[in-house]
């Protein structure tokens, strides 16, 4: 690469424009040169945005740019060539080419313009450097769908759909810049090489086959389709006909408007070559996310960039909710990759429960208007108040080691089983009372119902919606009750052999038909404590005698603390010696306290005071590093 092409730009609205010059033959090389183009103003700019993978950058090819040899990755010259017209210049923004990537200053002033640069392109190119056959039935069938097609023009098998499926299996589509860059789009086409996919008709078999998992989860082909199921999304204005007059809302994350820090959680699967760029090239989707709320800067590290994500938490909102996605369980080794335990790692799946209760928005309060200085950030280390609640008595991860559906009936009950039977014993102990003999009746004391209720994390349930649902787990917990004691019966749930609870799978359970009425609680509590306890939970019991779900990190001794500003409890673990230095567990859930009911539903930042009793509970400043 030849920086000696590149010009300063003058004005922070200004974009270089690169102009490929025509030509008739294919194969001849590629000619370039630059234009400067402003954002500012609201008036047609010609230019395309490409949006595109930018492949092996170790394979180079050379273009001629402003009458100078230029280096481009080869993928890259195959889309110029390809989109390159044959009788008038096409004029295309490009990241790689456009931005001097040399030159960290304006790398990190350009990535601050890339919502715009993408949004004001007359139209965004989408390059696939994939060979498809457009005479295949699939691509034929394709070009009449639109918003009036019903599921009955799919077919009947989804086999037909394979050549498209297959282009959907494109790297390209994993990544996370080409989130922001198709979101932006106000115009959109998709190149698969030298072959245009109509946009509109690709947005409505998205959205066909996302309807038929729904409405065949019965049919016999229901798994057929889930498999082949796309898991690209395109914004809702796409499925329309003139999508061009449209407002640019929506993303590829969904129709919901997501805040920064939820943006964030839902995009750590994606890839990048850059982990920094987990922020950079996805901030912008979050509808709070503005200009200057997150410092873009590549001299940063990645934990420090990570780091800059709960300032802007803590400054905009006056909010610690960032702990509910930070663990110890995502803490790499390598000094130079970790970061603190209280910021969340974006390279890593969120450890939040998928089944959590919505949070609510968050509303900026500015740090300058309130009286309390903390949350405060000092080098690596965060000051805070917070109010502790219990401990962590016992960690049961051998008891949670193997998959839930993997598990037979017997070895499941007998672990609820033992859990319930400590917690009485544990009560018994804290409360100096002599032991006493497990009940026959176990679904009748108060310990069985708070472990049913935990496994199924409960209170990450809207119970407004569901008023009979913990009725309906304590119902489905007898029925598993029930059915460990039968054996050597005539098997109603499996009628080629005698029933044996020794041996039978709860994973039969979740795999009985949806209109089936036996064992129907039963399938509601297990699918339930599956999708909890997948999310690497597991059950522990607190110095209190409560059952309570932790991440798998989690050990005895660690402690449960309510957190000002952040809406779940939070696991903390003692370090330094002081009695006031901590590391981040990660969220907790204990039955009685996931709605502060302990302090009356007291959680703002702003309320809270060093020294005060709330509850009976103190509130304690801690340095969490």
């Amino acid at each position: 690469m030849e920086p000696s092409v590149y010009q300063p730009l003058n004005q922070r609205d200004h974009i270089r424009v690169l102009k490929v010059l025509p030509a008739t033959d294919k194969d001849s090389n590629i000619s370039a040169t630059f234009q400067v183009e402003s954002l500012a103003g609201h008036g047609p700019l010609l230019y395309e945005a490409l949006s595109y993978m930018w492949g092996d950058q170790a394979v180079r090819a050379t273009i001629e740019l402003n009458g100078t040899p230029f280096s481009v990755s080869q993928h890259l010259q195959g889309a110029i060539r390809t989109l390159r017209k044959g009788t008038e210049p096409r004029y295309l923004w490009i990241d790689a080419i456009c931005i001097n990537q040399a030159d960290i200053q304006e790398r990190n002033q350009q990535v601050q313009l890339m919502r715009t640069i993408y949004r004001r392109a007359k139209c965004v190119l989408v390059w696939l450097d994939r060979e498809i056959d457009p005479s295949h039935p699939s691509f034929q069938k394709l070009q009449t769908l639109s918003e009036r097609s019903e599921l009955g023009e799919l077919g009947g098998h989804p086999d037909l759909w394979d050549p498209i499926c297959d282009v959907f299996k494109d790297p390209y589509w994993s990544r996370v810049w080409i989130q922001q860059e198709i979101s932006n789009a106000a115009v959109l086409r998709l190149f698969s090489r030298e072959v245009e996919l109509n946009s509109y008709a690709i947005y409505h078999l998205l959205r066909l086959f996302s309807q038929i998992q729904l409405e065949n989860i019965l049919g016999q082909t229901w798994w057929d389709w889930a498999l082949k199921k796309p898991s690209v999304m395109l914004p809702h204005r796409f499925g329309l006909e003139n999508a061009h007059k449209e407002p640019i809302e929506g993303s590829t994350l969904g129709k919901t408007e997501l805040d920064l820090i939820e943006t964030l959680s839902r995009t750590c699967t994606l890839k990048c070559t850059d982990d920094r760029d987990r922020v950079y090239g996805i901030m912008f989707l979050a509808q709070d996310c503005q200009e200057g709320d997150v410092k873009v800067d590549y001299r940063l590290t990645v934990p420090q960039v990570y780091t800059e994500v709960v300032k802007c938490l803590i400054t905009k909102y006056r909010s610690t909710r960032f702990l509910l996605y930070s663990t110890l369980d995502h803490n790499a080794t390598d000094p130079s990759t970790k970061t603190p335990s209280w910021v969340p790692d974006w390279r890593h799946p969120p450890t939040r429960p998928s089944m959590a209760r919505p949070l609510p928005p968050l509303k900026q309060t500015p740090l300058c208007n309130q009286p309390n200085p903390l949350p405060k950030i000092t080098d690596t280390t965060l000051s805070l108040l917070a109010i502790k609640v219990d401990t962590v008595h016992t960690a049961y991860h051998s008891l949670f080691a193997t998959d839930l559906l993997s598990q037979s009936l017997t070895t499941f009950i007998n672990t609820c089983t033992l859990i319930t039977s400590d917690a009485i014993a544990h009560e018994a102990t804290l409360n100096q009372q002599p032991p006493t003999p497990p009940s026959p009746e176990l679904q009748t004391t108060p310990q069985w119902r708070s472990l049913l209720r935990t496994l199924a994390g409960l209170d990450h349930r809207d119970k407004t919606k569901h008023p009979n649902l913990e009725t309906a787990l304590y119902r489905g917990g007898e029925e598993l009750l029930d059915l460990t004691h039968q054996r050597d019966t005539t098997d109603t749930h499996d009628s080629d052999s005698g029933f044996n609870p020794d041996t039978y799978l709860l994973g039969r359970i979740v795999s009985l038909p949806g209109d089936a009425q036996v064992l129907r609680l039963a399938k509601l509590f297990v699918s339930f404590a599956w999708w909890v306890l997948t999310k690497k939970r597991v059950v522990f019991l607190s110095g209190k005698g409560r059952v309570g779900l932790a991440p798998w990190c989690v050990r005895a001794g660690d402690e449960v603390w309510l957190v000002p500003g952040c809406e779940m409890l939070v696991l903390m673990r003692g370090v330094g010696g002081n009695g006031r230095g901590y590391e981040v567990v990660g969220e907790g859930y204990l039955d009685g306290e996931n709605f502060w009911e302990g302090v009356w539903g007291w959680k703002g930042v702003d309320e809270a005071r060093e020294g005060e009793v709330v509850g009976g509970l103190r509130v304690e400043v801690v340095e969490v590093v």
